[in-house]
């Protein structure tokens, strides 16, 4: 996913519009999982019926799912602006975080204890991907504008990779707590039912509001590959 969205903003410079590649992900997921829920027979406190009557019922009780929707239209936001900024390598790097901000995520909200030699662990890679972070910085150049041009496109990078990290991790944690409520059964399935719903209504019309005219304005099989891609990932 990063791989495809580097090449489409980084080396094609495509300016499409990113939430229209968003909202094909989420209505791509939303459809796996209404089929899933429909046919799939996992246990679920969903009463029995008809189809439509179980995404109703999903529908009606899926406000828990309104906050990872809003955090993960950030998250994704966030990834295209790094991979606008940044290399594909380095970005992977910094999003291997990923794992320490859920770690310090599971000890606060869950009340996790990590044993010492996972702290050491972590530790570890948190050093690792500042090194990598420093020896990835941007050379020096004669030219002291065109350094100020490239420190400047390394911060922002950079700023954005660290956002993606740090919400991932409290998402991350959020939604596995959603998962597992001791007052309500719901399966993967249905939450990522509700959780595509709520981000495709979220995209929707941003969407609209970022290209009134023609929506997906700048689309290429790129942009396709970077959108199936990406609802893959998620639904992983």
């Amino acid at each position: 996913y990063a791989l495809v969205r580097r090449y489409s903003r980084g080396h094609l410079k495509e300016r499409y519009s990113t939430s229209s590649a968003l909202l094909v992900m989420e209505v791509a997921k939303l459809l796996l999982s209404m089929q899933q829920v429909a046919c799939g027979g996992h246990e679920s406190d969903v009463p029995d019926g008809s189809a439509m009557s179980k995404y109703v019922f999903l529908i009606g009780h899926s406000w828990k799912m309104m906050v990872p929707a809003v955090i993960y239209l950030v998250m994704n936001t966030l990834g295209f602006v790094a991979l606008g900024h940044l290399d594909a390598s380095t970005f992977s790097i910094v999003a291997q975080m990923k794992v320490f901000t859920t770690a310090i995520f599971s000890v606060l909200i869950l009340q996790k204890h990590l044993p010492m030699r996972k702290w050491r662990a972590l530790t570890t890679l948190t050093l690792g991907v500042v090194l990598i972070s420093n020896e990835a910085m941007p050379k020096q150049h004669a030219d002291a504008h065109e350094n100020k041009r490239m420190m400047k496109e390394f911060a922002i990078g950079m700023a954005a990779s660290f956002g993606d990290v740090l919400l991932s991790g409290f998402v991350s944690i959020y939604f596995e707590m959603v998962l597992k409520s001791k007052t309500e059964t719901y399966s993967v399935w249905d939450r990522n039912l509700q959780l595509a719903f709520w981000s495709s209504l979220i995209y929707a019309p941003i969407m609209v509001y970022d290209s009134p005219t023609n929506p997906f304005a700048g689309w290429s099989v790129v942009t396709l590959g970077c959108a199936a891609v990406g609802a893959l990932g998620g639904v992983l």
